[in-house]
């Protein structure tokens, strides 16, 4: 499948099955913003997409913060100018213990980046992605 000419955004680019997906899109021809909390691990993602022939756009946010989340559409669709595919795939799992207390700390922590930064971000993308007849992914 082809997607030259389409505007993706990737969240959790930096590594893993995000950085995989951000190249797979990029060998596809789509433009491809990565999301990370991470710079030196995007740097190295975008590094690979150049040497495809790309440009890939790099935002450095740490999704579990709201206001890092709100700058991710804005950014993409005023660099690319549009938005076709968003793919939310960062998440977390940080260890939380009963006994030592942090159990609620660690929850919060997921729902924070794993569940209301898909929301928020997808919320966000949804008007620019019903212009492009676009697509996302992992907002269920």
């Amino acid at each position: 499948m082809s997607f030259k000419n389409k505007v993706v955004i990737v969240t959790g680019a930096n590594s893993g099955i995000g950085a995989a997906t951000a190249l797979m899109f990029a060998k596809e021809g789509a433009d491809v913003a990565l999301v990370s909390r991470t710079q030196a691990k995007l740097a190295a993602v975008a590094k690979s997409i150049e040497a495809l022939g790309r440009k890939p756009l790099t935002i450095q946010a740490d999704l579990s913060k709201e206001a890092d989340t709100a700058i991710v559409v804005p950014k993409t669709v005023e660099h690319f100018g549009k938005l076709d595919v968003l793919v939310n795939n960062a998440g977390i799992s940080p260890a939380g213990s009963l006994t030592e207390g942090t159990v609620l700390q660690a929850y919060d922590e997921v729902m924070r980046t794993n569940v209301r930064a898909v929301i928020q971000l997808t919320s966000l993308a949804a008007p620019h992605l019903a212009k492009t007849k676009g697509y996302t992914s992992g907002a269920y």
